[in-house]
């Protein structure tokens, strides 16, 4: 009797299989409509499928599957896909696939003018639109999501075969080639080929997911070619090429979004006229520490470490993005000279190749903005030597102005003439042999404190910062004396950051190693710099608007002069068509004479019957032409910007 419920049960299940494996392929198939059907309602794109069949018990094949955008563009396609099923994953309710593979796949992706080929795949629902900010994903839980999607892929194997993708961005192809794609269990390597310009270059790159232990790492190495990374070659814009990169990821709990992160970057070379005008080479770059992500708030902890080449800097940043943003950053390190200066990019610190030294330096940098608040900014900087001694000059001797030598005269980057500071030039004025008056009212205008600082005013710095960051836009420097000197010099006119930072460094060691006394750095400034189109030295400047000798000038004349210097081809405007100033310059000479006084430079009895006025009598007169009043407005003076 057993036996006879026994076949029976069997018959029953041999037929009911059976019949599922008739019509599996059918299920399949309406599944897959459903599928294609609710895409197209969500996003108005297509995914056209082709053949469906069975390859035993547990494998599906689909032939000639693409994704169609809705202007009828081809994102993808590929010529087969085979999904092989895990039925222990089926029973516990899991995504039961277990590996696949397609071969023959093509892939473009093109954007440019706001517009792109794949947007609709990101087009949100109704209900999604109408949902609550409450509701929104915040930034941890879509970094959350994210590693766990990746984590996922240490249970999953593929092999793509025969994969090229295509990315056209703002009319430029660039088309990748990929032989093979083999991930098993998280172990995932390739080879890829760009095809940049008809030339071809040669990628290797793997990536390892290891779920057990929460940890993910990657690396691209470069094994031929030396041009820029593909869309980093336009011109005008930032160029970019390396040779390999590293990352490693972990989390250390599973609960908390929080990372360690080590990154490095070998050999990396960046070209943008906005930082240097050559190439800008770093051997080695890297990033270590901890990273948090807390709602809206990305931030590194105390342990974090940022090397460029051989110098260390302590790091510790935060930025929320919530509007408005804010930011923190502070930076320290304390490393010997002789691994600071070897360290330093080429590139951007030309002048220093070459460049010797022993002791250490040690510098601190304490950076907070809140951009709802910017008068709140808090920035404190500064670099110490200890024992620092120069063995030996690089690409510049910066102590060789104690002596004569040739200063060029540029007007932007273009040369307007050579000459002597020193001596040897008729036209060179000693210090001694400059009016005191000149010399505090170009002080009082330019930098009050150029004889007690050391080459830089943080205050003035930070003040600047502000205005600048109110007005989104560069409306007022911080340069003082010392910062004007060293860039005329030494540096050439470019206004990039490589001009900026080798400025700083400059400044640094002549005022802290005392390469050039106070006196003379500010006797060359005074005999240097313009002041008026092709007038350049205080010689010249005296002769040209007063027939005097910089010895003989008055008060008025001496505020006068130092109230050009920002502008000195401007000068003509300040002057109606009677050769007098115009009464907007009162207020200056007020504000500057009144300074003086406050530091005891001059004394009650020199600004007795002081008028905020001159008399031409040089070259200057012949020169002077009617003020177009648009002009003159906007060359007006603003006294909280221009005066320290």
């Amino acid at each position: 009797m057993i036996k006879k419920y026994f076949i029976i049960i069997l018959a029953v299940f041999v037929v009911v299989a059976g019949g599922i494996m008739l019509l599996r392929e059918s299920i399949v198939r309406n599944k897959v409509n459903s599928f294609c059907t609710s895409f197209h309602t969500k996003t108005g794109g297509n995914i056209n499928i082709g053949k469906i069949q069975f390859k035993g018990l547990r494998v599906i094949e689909i032939e000639n599957i693409s994704l169609v955008s809705p202007l009828n563009d081809t994102l993808l396609y590929t010529d087969t896909f085979v999904v092989q099923l895990s039925l222990l994953k089926l029973i516990r309710l899991k995504n039961p696939v277990s590996n696949f593979s397609a071969h023959g796949i093509k892939i473009k992706i093109a954007s440019g003018d706001s517009i792109s080929n794949y947007s609709f795949l990101f087009r949100k629902s109704k209900t999604e639109n109408t949902e609550t900010s409450t509701a929104q994903s915040t930034q941890a839980s879509k970094v959350f999501t994210l590693w766990n999607k990746l984590t996922d892929l240490s249970d999953l194997s593929f092999d793509l075969e025969r994969c090229k993708i295509t990315i056209i961005r703002n009319k430029e192809t660039r088309n990748f080639y990929f032989p093979e794609i083999i991930n098993h269990r998280g172990n995932c390597r390739f080879i890829a080929y760009s095809n940049d310009h008809l030339q071809t270059e040669k990628w290797q790159a793997g990536f390892k997911i290891d779920d057990d232990k929460n940890e993910l790492s990657l690396t691209i190495k470069k094994l031929t070619g030396e041009n820029w990374l593909p869309f980093f070659d336009v011109d005008n814009k930032p160029k970019i090429a390396y040779t390999a990169i590293t990352l490693q990821i972990k989390q250390p709990s599973r609960k908390d979004t929080i990372f360690q992160v080590h990154a490095e970057l070998d050999s990396l070379r960046v070209n943008y006229w906005r930082i240097a005008k050559d190439d800008v080479d770093f051997n080695k770059l890297s990033f270590s520490g901890i990273c948090s992500f807390n709602n809206q708030q990305i931030e590194t902890d105390s342990t974090a470490n940022i090397t460029i080449n051989k110098i260390h800097f302590k790091t510790k940043a935060a930025y929320d993005r919530k509007q408005p943003h804010r930011y923190a950053l502070s930076l320290a390190f304390d490393e010997s000279a002789a691994d600071f200066f070897e360290s330093l990019p080429k590139g951007i610190f030309y002048h220093f190749k070459d460049f010797k030294a022993k002791g250490r330096l040690k510098f601190d940098l304490n950076f907070a903005l809140d951009m709802s608040a910017p008068d709140s900014l808090i920035f404190n900087s500064g670099l110490t030597g200890n024992q620092l001694t120069i063995e030996k000059y690089g690409d510049e001797n910066f102590s060789r102005i104690n002596n004569t030598f040739l200063f060029d005269a540029y007007d932007g980057d273009k040369l307007q003439r050579s000459f002597l500071i020193g001596p040897e030039n008729s036209d060179f004025t000693p210090l001694n042999e400059i009016c005191h008056y000149l010399q505090y009212a170009v002080l009082t205008s330019e930098d009050p404190s150029f004889f007690y600082h050391r080459g830089f005013i943080p205050d003035a710095f930070k003040e600047s910062m502000i205005e600048n960051i109110k007005a989104k836009r560069f409306v007022r420097g911080g340069s003082t004396i010392s910062m004007q000197l060293v860039k005329n010099v030494f540096l050439s006119r470019e206004k990039t950051i490589s001009r900026k930072l080798q400025e700083m460094l400059i400044v640094w060691l002549i005022e802290n190693k005392g390469l050039v006394s106070k006196e003379r750095m500010f006797e060359i400034y005074l005999n240097a710099i313009e002041w008026g189109p092709g007038i350049y030295g205080i010689k010249e400047a005296s002769q040209f608007y007063f027939s005097k000798l910089p010895s003989q000038l008055n008060l008025a004349e001496s505020i006068f002069l130092a109230s050009i210097i920002p502008r000195p081809k401007y000068y003509r405007y300040s002057f109606d068509e009677q050769g007098n100033l115009k009464p907007y310059l009162a207020s200056y000479y007020k504000i500057v004479s009144n300074r003086m006084l406050s530091k005891t430079w001059i004394s009650p009895i020199d600004t007795f019957n002081l008028q905020p006025q001159v008399k031409l009598k040089g070259p200057a007169l012949k020169i002077v032409m009617p003020a177009d009043s648009t002009i003159t407005d906007s060359l007006q003076w603003n006294q909280s910007n221009e005066l320290f």
